[in-house]
Protein backbone atom coordinates (compact mmCIF):
# COMPACT_ATOMS: atom_id res chain seq x y z
CA UNK A 1 0.00 0.00 0.00
CA UNK A 2 2.71 2.39 -0.99
CA UNK A 3 2.33 6.04 -1.85
CA UNK A 4 -0.32 6.91 0.70
CA UNK A 5 -1.00 10.52 -0.26
CA UNK A 6 -0.50 13.35 2.21
CA UNK A 7 -3.57 15.55 2.09
CA UNK A 8 -2.70 18.15 4.69
CA UNK A 9 -0.63 21.28 3.92
CA UNK A 10 2.76 21.33 5.61
CA UNK A 11 3.11 25.07 6.21
CA UNK A 12 0.96 28.14 5.95
CA UNK A 13 1.64 31.55 4.49
CA UNK A 14 2.10 34.18 7.24
CA UNK A 15 -1.35 35.11 8.49
CA UNK A 16 -1.10 38.85 7.82
CA UNK A 17 -0.26 38.26 4.13
CA UNK A 18 -3.25 36.04 3.43
CA UNK A 19 -6.59 37.08 2.04
CA UNK A 20 -9.78 35.34 3.11
CA UNK A 21 -9.38 31.59 2.74
CA UNK A 22 -12.34 29.44 1.69
CA UNK A 23 -14.15 27.76 4.55
CA UNK A 24 -15.28 24.95 2.30
CA UNK A 25 -11.68 24.21 1.42
CA UNK A 26 -11.33 22.56 -1.93
CA UNK A 27 -9.47 19.28 -1.79
CA UNK A 28 -8.15 17.26 -4.65
CA UNK A 29 -10.56 15.00 -6.48
CA UNK A 30 -10.76 11.37 -5.57
CA UNK A 31 -8.15 9.16 -7.15
CA UNK A 32 -9.47 7.02 -10.00
CA UNK A 33 -10.86 3.83 -8.53
CA UNK A 34 -8.41 0.98 -9.28
CA UNK A 35 -11.03 -1.08 -11.08
CA UNK A 36 -8.39 -3.49 -12.45
CA UNK A 37 -7.70 -4.53 -8.84
CA UNK A 38 -11.22 -6.00 -8.65
CA UNK A 39 -9.83 -8.97 -10.55
CA UNK A 40 -12.73 -11.19 -11.64
CA UNK A 41 -15.23 -8.48 -10.63
CA UNK A 42 -13.69 -5.77 -12.80
CA UNK A 43 -15.74 -6.64 -15.89
CA UNK A 44 -18.95 -6.62 -13.85
CA UNK A 45 -18.27 -3.15 -12.44
CA UNK A 46 -17.35 -1.84 -15.88
CA UNK A 47 -20.49 -3.35 -17.40
CA UNK A 48 -22.72 -1.67 -14.81
CA UNK A 49 -20.86 1.61 -15.33
CA UNK A 50 -21.46 1.43 -19.08
CA UNK A 51 -25.16 0.69 -18.55
CA UNK A 52 -25.70 3.50 -16.04
CA UNK A 53 -22.92 6.04 -16.82
CA UNK A 54 -22.40 6.24 -13.06
CA UNK A 55 -18.93 6.68 -11.50
CA UNK A 56 -17.01 3.40 -11.61
CA UNK A 57 -16.39 3.54 -7.84
CA UNK A 58 -20.14 3.31 -7.16
CA UNK A 59 -20.38 0.30 -9.45
CA UNK A 60 -17.37 -1.35 -7.78
CA UNK A 61 -18.94 -0.91 -4.35
CA UNK A 62 -22.18 -2.44 -5.62
CA UNK A 63 -20.59 -5.64 -6.93
CA UNK A 64 -18.31 -6.04 -3.91
CA UNK A 65 -21.31 -5.67 -1.62
CA UNK A 66 -23.43 -8.16 -3.54
CA UNK A 67 -20.73 -10.85 -3.54
CA UNK A 68 -19.94 -10.24 0.14
CA UNK A 69 -23.64 -10.72 0.96
CA UNK A 70 -23.57 -14.21 -0.56
CA UNK A 71 -20.02 -15.28 0.22
CA UNK A 72 -20.18 -14.39 3.93
CA UNK A 73 -22.40 -17.41 4.56
CA UNK A 74 -19.92 -19.85 3.05
CA UNK A 75 -16.48 -18.99 4.41
CA UNK A 76 -14.47 -17.14 7.04
CA UNK A 77 -11.00 -15.95 6.14
CA UNK A 78 -8.10 -17.08 8.33
CA UNK A 79 -5.54 -14.35 9.00
CA UNK A 80 -1.83 -15.09 9.55
CA UNK A 81 -2.55 -14.45 13.24
CA UNK A 82 -4.64 -17.62 13.22
CA UNK A 83 -7.91 -15.74 13.76
CA UNK A 84 -10.85 -16.61 11.52
CA UNK A 85 -12.80 -13.52 10.46
CA UNK A 86 -16.08 -13.13 8.55
CA UNK A 87 -15.87 -12.22 4.88
CA UNK A 88 -18.57 -9.57 5.37
CA UNK A 89 -17.98 -6.02 4.10
CA UNK A 90 -19.34 -2.70 5.35
CA UNK A 91 -19.37 -0.22 2.45
CA UNK A 92 -20.51 3.40 2.22
CA UNK A 93 -20.79 5.26 -1.07
CA UNK A 94 -21.11 9.04 -1.01
CA UNK A 95 -22.69 10.61 -4.09
CA UNK A 96 -25.05 13.47 -4.74
CA UNK A 97 -28.56 13.35 -6.11
CA UNK A 98 -28.73 12.26 -9.73
CA UNK A 99 -25.57 10.12 -9.66
CA UNK A 100 -27.56 7.01 -10.69
CA UNK A 101 -27.19 5.31 -7.28
CA UNK A 102 -30.54 3.52 -7.55
CA UNK A 103 -29.80 2.29 -11.07
CA UNK A 104 -26.46 0.87 -9.94
CA UNK A 105 -28.03 -0.77 -6.89
CA UNK A 106 -30.71 -2.38 -9.04
CA UNK A 107 -28.21 -3.90 -11.47
CA UNK A 108 -25.72 -4.92 -8.80
CA UNK A 109 -28.34 -6.75 -6.78
CA UNK A 110 -30.73 -7.83 -9.55
CA UNK A 111 -29.95 -11.53 -9.17
CA UNK A 112 -30.36 -11.25 -5.38
CA UNK A 113 -33.73 -9.55 -5.77
CA UNK A 114 -34.82 -12.25 -8.23
CA UNK A 115 -33.74 -14.92 -5.77
CA UNK A 116 -35.72 -13.22 -3.01
CA UNK A 117 -38.80 -13.34 -5.22
CA UNK A 118 -38.30 -17.08 -5.65
CA UNK A 119 -37.99 -17.41 -1.88
CA UNK A 120 -41.24 -15.50 -1.40
CA UNK A 121 -43.03 -17.74 -3.88
CA UNK A 122 -41.73 -20.82 -2.06
CA UNK A 123 -42.60 -19.26 1.28
CA UNK A 124 -46.29 -19.04 0.30
CA UNK A 125 -46.38 -22.75 -0.51
CA UNK A 126 -44.42 -23.67 2.61
CA UNK A 127 -46.71 -21.57 4.83
CA UNK A 128 -49.75 -23.49 3.60
CA UNK A 129 -48.05 -26.78 4.46
CA UNK A 130 -46.85 -25.41 7.79
CA UNK A 131 -50.33 -24.28 8.82
CA UNK A 132 -51.69 -27.75 8.10
CA UNK A 133 -48.91 -29.42 10.12
CA UNK A 134 -49.37 -27.01 12.99
CA UNK A 135 -53.13 -27.54 13.08
CA UNK A 136 -52.65 -31.34 13.18
CA UNK A 137 -49.94 -31.01 15.83
CA UNK A 138 -52.09 -28.69 17.99
CA UNK A 139 -55.09 -31.01 17.76
CA UNK A 140 -53.02 -34.06 18.68
CA UNK A 141 -51.39 -32.21 21.57
CA UNK A 142 -54.73 -31.08 22.96
CA UNK A 143 -56.13 -34.64 22.65
CA UNK A 144 -53.10 -36.17 24.44
CA UNK A 145 -53.23 -33.52 27.17
CA UNK A 146 -56.93 -34.20 27.73
CA UNK A 147 -56.27 -37.95 27.98
CA UNK A 148 -53.44 -37.29 30.44
CA UNK A 149 -55.69 -35.15 32.64
CA UNK A 150 -58.36 -37.85 32.68
CA UNK A 151 -55.80 -40.54 33.49
CA UNK A 152 -54.41 -38.52 36.38
CA UNK A 153 -57.89 -38.04 37.82
CA UNK A 154 -58.62 -41.75 37.69
CA UNK A 155 -55.07 -42.70 38.68
CA UNK A 156 -55.04 -45.28 35.96
CA UNK A 157 -52.13 -46.86 34.15
CA UNK A 158 -53.25 -45.17 30.91
CA UNK A 159 -51.39 -42.09 32.23
CA UNK A 160 -48.10 -43.57 31.03
CA UNK A 161 -49.53 -44.07 27.53
CA UNK A 162 -50.74 -40.46 27.34
CA UNK A 163 -47.32 -39.16 28.40
CA UNK A 164 -45.69 -41.33 25.73
CA UNK A 165 -48.07 -39.91 23.11
CA UNK A 166 -47.08 -36.35 24.08
CA UNK A 167 -43.40 -37.16 23.83
CA UNK A 168 -43.89 -38.91 20.48
CA UNK A 169 -45.66 -35.82 19.17
CA UNK A 170 -42.37 -33.94 19.22
CA UNK A 171 -41.72 -30.23 19.14
CA UNK A 172 -44.13 -27.75 17.63
CA UNK A 173 -43.59 -27.33 13.86
CA UNK A 174 -41.58 -24.26 12.95
CA UNK A 175 -42.73 -21.78 10.30
CA UNK A 176 -40.62 -21.48 7.15
CA UNK A 177 -37.76 -18.99 7.26
CA UNK A 178 -38.64 -15.39 6.47
CA UNK A 179 -37.81 -14.89 2.77
CA UNK A 180 -35.68 -11.75 3.13
CA UNK A 181 -32.00 -11.39 2.24
CA UNK A 182 -31.75 -7.60 1.98
CA UNK A 183 -33.28 -5.00 4.29
CA UNK A 184 -32.78 -1.21 3.99
CA UNK A 185 -33.27 0.28 7.46
CA UNK A 186 -33.80 -2.15 10.34
CA UNK A 187 -33.70 -1.33 14.03
CA UNK A 188 -31.55 -3.67 16.10
CA UNK A 189 -34.66 -5.40 17.44
CA UNK A 190 -35.97 -5.78 13.90
CA UNK A 191 -32.68 -7.18 12.65
CA UNK A 192 -32.41 -9.53 15.64
CA UNK A 193 -35.87 -10.91 14.99
CA UNK A 194 -35.28 -11.20 11.25
CA UNK A 195 -32.04 -13.14 11.66
CA UNK A 196 -33.66 -15.32 14.34
CA UNK A 197 -36.62 -16.25 12.15
CA UNK A 198 -35.02 -15.93 8.74
CA UNK A 199 -31.82 -16.41 6.82
CA UNK A 200 -28.60 -16.14 8.85
CA UNK A 201 -26.63 -14.10 6.28
CA UNK A 202 -28.30 -10.79 5.54
CA UNK A 203 -27.50 -7.51 3.81
CA UNK A 204 -28.26 -4.00 4.95
CA UNK A 205 -28.34 -2.37 1.51
CA UNK A 206 -29.92 0.90 0.48
CA UNK A 207 -29.55 3.31 -2.42
CA UNK A 208 -31.16 5.84 -0.08
CA UNK A 209 -28.87 5.40 2.92
CA UNK A 210 -30.55 8.27 4.72
CA UNK A 211 -33.40 5.93 5.60
CA UNK A 212 -30.98 4.07 7.88
CA UNK A 213 -28.63 6.89 8.87
CA UNK A 214 -31.54 9.15 9.80
CA UNK A 215 -33.84 6.37 10.98
CA UNK A 216 -34.90 5.21 14.43
CA UNK A 217 -32.02 2.76 14.78
CA UNK A 218 -29.51 5.62 14.53
CA UNK A 219 -31.47 8.12 16.63
CA UNK A 220 -29.76 9.67 19.64
CA UNK A 221 -30.99 7.13 22.18
CA UNK A 222 -30.56 4.08 19.90
CA UNK A 223 -27.33 4.91 18.08
CA UNK A 224 -24.85 3.36 20.51
CA UNK A 225 -26.82 0.13 20.80
CA UNK A 226 -27.18 -0.16 17.03
CA UNK A 227 -23.50 0.64 16.39
CA UNK A 228 -22.29 -1.83 19.01
CA UNK A 229 -24.55 -4.58 17.69
CA UNK A 230 -23.62 -4.01 14.05
CA UNK A 231 -19.92 -3.90 14.96
CA UNK A 232 -20.13 -7.16 16.88
CA UNK A 233 -21.75 -9.00 13.98
CA UNK A 234 -19.02 -7.63 11.64
CA UNK A 235 -16.54 -9.20 14.07
CA UNK A 236 -18.42 -12.50 13.93
CA UNK A 237 -19.58 -12.40 17.54
CA UNK A 238 -22.91 -13.97 18.56
CA UNK A 239 -25.86 -11.63 18.83
CA UNK A 240 -27.20 -11.35 22.37
CA UNK A 241 -30.41 -9.88 23.70
CA UNK A 242 -31.57 -9.82 27.30
CA UNK A 243 -35.07 -8.64 28.21
CA UNK A 244 -36.89 -8.68 31.52
CA UNK A 245 -40.12 -9.72 29.84
CA UNK A 246 -39.10 -12.40 27.35
CA UNK A 247 -35.80 -13.55 28.83
CA UNK A 248 -32.45 -13.80 27.07
CA UNK A 249 -31.47 -15.17 23.70
CA UNK A 250 -28.19 -15.76 21.91
CA UNK A 251 -27.92 -16.10 18.13
CA UNK A 252 -24.63 -17.53 16.90
CA UNK A 253 -23.54 -18.09 13.32
CA UNK A 254 -24.95 -14.87 11.87
CA UNK A 255 -23.42 -12.62 9.23
CA UNK A 256 -24.21 -9.13 7.96
CA UNK A 257 -22.86 -7.13 5.03
CA UNK A 258 -23.70 -3.48 4.48
CA UNK A 259 -23.73 -1.06 1.56
CA UNK A 260 -25.26 2.36 2.11
CA UNK A 261 -25.37 4.89 -0.70
CA UNK A 262 -25.96 8.37 0.66
CA UNK A 263 -25.83 11.99 -0.35
CA UNK A 264 -22.92 13.98 1.11
CA UNK A 265 -24.91 15.84 3.76
CA UNK A 266 -26.53 12.62 4.93
CA UNK A 267 -23.25 10.68 4.94
CA UNK A 268 -21.72 13.49 7.01
CA UNK A 269 -24.13 12.69 9.84
CA UNK A 270 -22.59 9.23 10.05
CA UNK A 271 -18.95 9.72 9.06
CA UNK A 272 -18.37 12.71 11.32
CA UNK A 273 -20.22 11.36 14.35
CA UNK A 274 -17.90 11.33 17.37
CA UNK A 275 -19.83 8.51 19.03
CA UNK A 276 -19.52 6.26 15.97
CA UNK A 277 -15.84 7.14 15.60
CA UNK A 278 -15.04 6.39 19.23
CA UNK A 279 -17.22 3.28 19.33
CA UNK A 280 -15.35 1.85 16.36
CA UNK A 281 -18.08 1.30 13.80
CA UNK A 282 -16.47 3.65 11.28
CA UNK A 283 -13.16 1.76 11.38
CA UNK A 284 -15.13 -1.14 9.90
CA UNK A 285 -16.44 0.94 6.99
CA UNK A 286 -14.87 1.29 3.54
CA UNK A 287 -16.07 4.57 2.02
CA UNK A 288 -15.72 6.21 -1.38
CA UNK A 289 -16.81 9.64 -2.60
CA UNK A 290 -16.10 9.68 -6.34
CA UNK A 291 -16.24 12.75 -8.54
CA UNK A 292 -19.49 13.24 -10.39
CA UNK A 293 -19.87 12.09 -13.98
CA UNK A 294 -22.67 14.62 -14.60
CA UNK A 295 -22.15 16.51 -17.83
CA UNK A 296 -20.40 13.59 -19.50
CA UNK A 297 -23.21 11.02 -19.53
CA UNK A 298 -24.27 11.46 -23.16
CA UNK A 299 -26.60 8.76 -24.35
CA UNK A 300 -25.08 5.71 -25.92
CA UNK A 301 -26.47 2.18 -25.86
CA UNK A 302 -24.34 -0.29 -23.91
CA UNK A 303 -21.98 -2.31 -26.04
CA UNK A 304 -22.46 -6.01 -26.63
CA UNK A 305 -19.43 -6.61 -24.42
CA UNK A 306 -21.10 -4.70 -21.56
CA UNK A 307 -24.35 -6.61 -22.03
CA UNK A 308 -22.47 -9.90 -21.97
CA UNK A 309 -20.45 -8.79 -18.92
CA UNK A 310 -23.64 -8.00 -17.02
CA UNK A 311 -25.22 -11.31 -18.05
CA UNK A 312 -22.18 -13.25 -16.86
CA UNK A 313 -22.16 -11.38 -13.56
CA UNK A 314 -25.87 -11.94 -12.87
CA UNK A 315 -25.56 -15.59 -13.88
CA UNK A 316 -22.60 -16.07 -11.54
CA UNK A 317 -24.46 -14.44 -8.64
CA UNK A 318 -27.48 -16.67 -9.33
CA UNK A 319 -25.29 -19.80 -9.26
CA UNK A 320 -23.69 -18.71 -5.98
CA UNK A 321 -27.14 -18.28 -4.46
CA UNK A 322 -28.09 -21.84 -5.44
CA UNK A 323 -25.22 -23.38 -3.45
CA UNK A 324 -26.49 -24.65 -0.06
CA UNK A 325 -25.08 -22.71 2.84
CA UNK A 326 -23.14 -24.63 5.54
CA UNK A 327 -25.15 -24.96 8.77
CA UNK A 328 -24.22 -26.25 12.19
CA UNK A 329 -25.66 -29.76 12.66
CA UNK A 330 -29.20 -29.93 14.06
CA UNK A 331 -29.91 -26.25 13.32
CA UNK A 332 -31.85 -24.72 10.48
CA UNK A 333 -30.29 -21.23 10.35
CA UNK A 334 -27.02 -21.17 12.30
CA UNK A 335 -24.06 -20.85 9.98
CA UNK A 336 -20.90 -22.93 10.22
CA UNK A 337 -18.67 -21.36 7.52
CA UNK A 338 -15.60 -23.25 6.40
CA UNK A 339 -12.10 -21.77 6.73
CA UNK A 340 -10.58 -19.91 3.78
CA UNK A 341 -6.79 -19.78 4.15
CA UNK A 342 -4.11 -17.57 2.61
CA UNK A 343 -1.62 -19.31 0.39
CA UNK A 344 2.02 -19.01 1.43
CA UNK A 345 2.56 -16.27 -1.19
CA UNK A 346 -0.56 -14.41 -0.03
CA UNK A 347 0.54 -14.71 3.57
CA UNK A 348 3.95 -13.16 2.77
CA UNK A 349 2.25 -10.24 1.01
CA UNK A 350 -0.17 -9.75 3.89
CA UNK A 351 2.63 -9.65 6.47
CA UNK A 352 4.64 -7.12 4.45
CA UNK A 353 1.61 -4.84 4.05
CA UNK A 354 0.74 -5.23 7.73
CA UNK A 355 4.22 -4.09 8.77
CA UNK A 356 4.26 -1.23 6.26
CA UNK A 357 0.96 0.09 7.61
CA UNK A 358 2.32 -0.19 11.13
CA UNK A 359 5.19 2.11 10.14
CA UNK A 360 2.69 4.64 8.78
CA UNK A 361 0.82 4.62 12.09
CA UNK A 362 3.78 6.18 13.92
CA UNK A 363 3.13 9.62 15.47
CA UNK A 364 2.88 12.28 12.75
CA UNK A 365 3.05 9.67 9.99
CA UNK A 366 0.41 9.59 7.25
CA UNK A 367 -1.96 7.04 8.75
CA UNK A 368 -1.77 8.41 12.29
CA UNK A 369 -4.63 10.66 11.17
CA UNK A 370 -6.94 7.64 10.68
CA UNK A 371 -5.77 5.06 13.23
CA UNK A 372 -9.08 3.22 13.46
CA UNK A 373 -9.34 2.27 9.80
CA UNK A 374 -5.58 1.86 9.37
CA UNK A 375 -5.32 -0.65 12.21
CA UNK A 376 -8.01 -2.76 10.57
CA UNK A 377 -6.65 -2.29 7.04
CA UNK A 378 -4.85 -5.68 6.87
CA UNK A 379 -8.04 -7.45 7.93
CA UNK A 380 -10.06 -5.44 5.42
CA UNK A 381 -7.62 -6.48 2.70
CA UNK A 382 -8.02 -10.15 3.62
CA UNK A 383 -11.81 -9.80 3.51
CA UNK A 384 -11.69 -8.11 0.09
CA UNK A 385 -9.44 -10.87 -1.21
CA UNK A 386 -11.85 -13.48 0.15
CA UNK A 387 -14.81 -11.84 -1.58
CA UNK A 388 -13.03 -11.84 -4.95
CA UNK A 389 -11.93 -15.45 -4.42
CA UNK A 390 -15.42 -16.64 -3.56
CA UNK A 391 -16.84 -14.95 -6.66
CA UNK A 392 -14.48 -17.05 -8.76
CA UNK A 393 -15.08 -20.23 -6.77
CA UNK A 394 -17.65 -20.38 -3.99
CA UNK A 395 -16.01 -23.62 -2.79
CA UNK A 396 -12.44 -22.25 -2.70
CA UNK A 397 -10.22 -23.13 0.24
CA UNK A 398 -7.26 -20.79 -0.40
CA UNK A 399 -6.60 -17.19 -1.50
CA UNK A 400 -3.75 -16.80 -3.96
CA UNK A 401 -1.06 -14.12 -3.89
CA UNK A 402 -2.33 -12.16 -6.90
CA UNK A 403 -5.78 -11.77 -5.38
CA UNK A 404 -4.34 -10.64 -2.05
CA UNK A 405 -2.11 -8.11 -3.84
CA UNK A 406 -5.15 -6.75 -5.69
CA UNK A 407 -7.04 -6.49 -2.40
CA UNK A 408 -4.15 -4.51 -0.91
CA UNK A 409 -4.34 -2.08 -3.84
CA UNK A 410 -8.06 -1.65 -3.22
CA UNK A 411 -7.33 -1.04 0.44
CA UNK A 412 -4.74 1.59 -0.42
CA UNK A 413 -7.49 3.42 -2.32
CA UNK A 414 -9.86 3.22 0.65
CA UNK A 415 -7.17 4.58 2.97
CA UNK A 416 -6.46 7.48 0.64
CA UNK A 417 -10.17 8.19 0.34
CA UNK A 418 -10.48 8.26 4.11
CA UNK A 419 -7.57 10.68 4.37
CA UNK A 420 -9.06 12.86 1.65
CA UNK A 421 -12.47 12.95 3.28
CA UNK A 422 -10.93 13.75 6.64
CA UNK A 423 -9.10 16.68 5.08
CA UNK A 424 -12.25 17.95 3.42
CA UNK A 425 -14.14 20.77 5.09
CA UNK A 426 -17.26 19.01 3.98
CA UNK A 427 -16.76 16.58 6.82
CA UNK A 428 -15.82 19.23 9.41
CA UNK A 429 -19.06 20.37 11.05
CA UNK A 430 -17.55 23.50 12.61
CA UNK A 431 -16.17 24.71 9.28
CA UNK A 432 -19.48 24.05 7.64
CA UNK A 433 -21.30 25.83 10.45
CA UNK A 434 -18.90 28.77 10.14
CA UNK A 435 -19.82 28.96 6.48
CA UNK A 436 -23.49 29.19 7.35
CA UNK A 437 -22.82 31.91 9.93
CA UNK A 438 -20.72 33.83 7.39
CA UNK A 439 -23.60 33.63 4.92
CA UNK A 440 -25.93 35.03 7.60
CA UNK A 441 -23.49 37.89 8.29
CA UNK A 442 -23.37 38.68 4.59
CA UNK A 443 -27.13 38.71 4.19
CA UNK A 444 -28.49 39.93 7.51
CA UNK A 445 -25.82 41.92 9.40
CA UNK A 446 -25.32 45.50 8.22
CA UNK A 447 -22.73 46.77 10.71
CA UNK A 448 -18.99 46.87 9.83
CA UNK A 449 -18.13 44.70 12.84
CA UNK A 450 -19.72 41.94 14.85
CA UNK A 451 -19.66 40.71 18.45
CA UNK A 452 -20.53 37.35 20.07
CA UNK A 453 -23.94 38.33 21.46
CA UNK A 454 -25.06 39.34 17.98
CA UNK A 455 -24.49 35.77 16.89
CA UNK A 456 -25.87 33.82 19.83
CA UNK A 457 -28.86 36.17 20.26
CA UNK A 458 -29.72 37.35 16.75
CA UNK A 459 -28.43 34.70 14.35
CA UNK A 460 -31.19 32.46 12.99
CA UNK A 461 -28.96 29.38 13.14
CA UNK A 462 -29.89 27.47 16.29
CA UNK A 463 -26.54 25.64 16.56
CA UNK A 464 -24.81 28.90 17.62
CA UNK A 465 -27.27 29.95 20.31
CA UNK A 466 -24.65 29.49 23.04
CA UNK A 467 -21.81 31.92 23.78
CA UNK A 468 -19.00 29.35 23.67
CA UNK A 469 -20.21 27.95 20.36
CA UNK A 470 -20.52 31.45 18.92
CA UNK A 471 -16.98 32.29 20.05
CA UNK A 472 -15.62 29.12 18.48
CA UNK A 473 -17.22 30.00 15.14
CA UNK A 474 -15.92 33.59 15.37
CA UNK A 475 -12.40 32.27 15.92
CA UNK A 476 -12.71 30.03 12.86
CA UNK A 477 -13.81 33.03 10.78
CA UNK A 478 -10.91 35.01 12.23
CA UNK A 479 -8.44 32.23 11.46
CA UNK A 480 -9.67 32.21 7.85
CA UNK A 481 -9.31 36.02 7.63
CA UNK A 482 -12.99 36.84 7.34
CA UNK A 483 -12.86 38.70 10.67
CA UNK A 484 -10.13 40.50 12.62
CA UNK A 485 -10.20 41.28 16.33
CA UNK A 486 -10.54 44.90 17.43
CA UNK A 487 -8.17 45.25 20.37
CA UNK A 488 -9.98 47.93 22.37
CA UNK A 489 -13.53 47.23 21.31
CA UNK A 490 -15.74 49.58 19.32
CA UNK A 491 -19.22 51.07 19.14
CA UNK A 492 -21.68 48.84 17.33
CA UNK A 493 -25.42 49.38 17.20
CA UNK A 494 -25.07 52.38 19.52
CA UNK A 495 -23.21 50.52 22.27
CA UNK A 496 -19.53 49.94 23.08
CA UNK A 497 -18.66 46.29 22.57
CA UNK A 498 -15.51 45.15 24.38
CA UNK A 499 -15.31 42.06 22.18
CA UNK A 500 -15.60 43.04 18.55
CA UNK A 501 -14.38 41.78 15.17
CA UNK A 502 -14.17 43.76 11.95
CA UNK A 503 -15.80 42.10 8.94
CA UNK A 504 -13.65 41.57 5.84
CA UNK A 505 -14.55 40.36 2.38
CA UNK A 506 -18.17 41.48 2.54
CA UNK A 507 -20.05 41.04 -0.72
CA UNK A 508 -21.11 44.44 -2.06
CA UNK A 509 -24.87 44.72 -2.51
Amino acid sequence: MADVVRHFPAERVPHELEGPRPLARLVEDAEPFPVHALGPLASAAEAIAEHTRAPIAICAQAVLGAVALIGQAHADVVLPTGQAKPTSLFLVTIAGSGERKSAVDRLGLQAVYDHEQQLRDGHKRDMSEYEIKKAVWTAERERSQAELRQAKKKQRLEQCGAEADLRALGAEPLPPLTPILVCPDPTFEGYFRLTAEGHPALGLFSAEGGSFIGGYGMSADQKLKTAASVSSVWDGEPLKRVRAGDGSRVLAGRRLSLHLMAQPDVADLMLNDDLLINQGLLSRVLAVAPASTAGTRFFAPPSEAAKEGLRRYCGRIEKMLQVPIPLRPNTRNELEPRRLHLSSEAMDIWIRKHDYIEELLAPNAELSLIPGLANKAPEHAARLAAVMTLYTDISATHIDGETLANACELMRHYLNENLRLKASAHFNPDLRLAGRVWEWIQRQWEEPAIYPAAIYNDCTIREVRERQKALRIIRILQDHNYLSRVGEGMRINGSIRREAWLIHGRILK
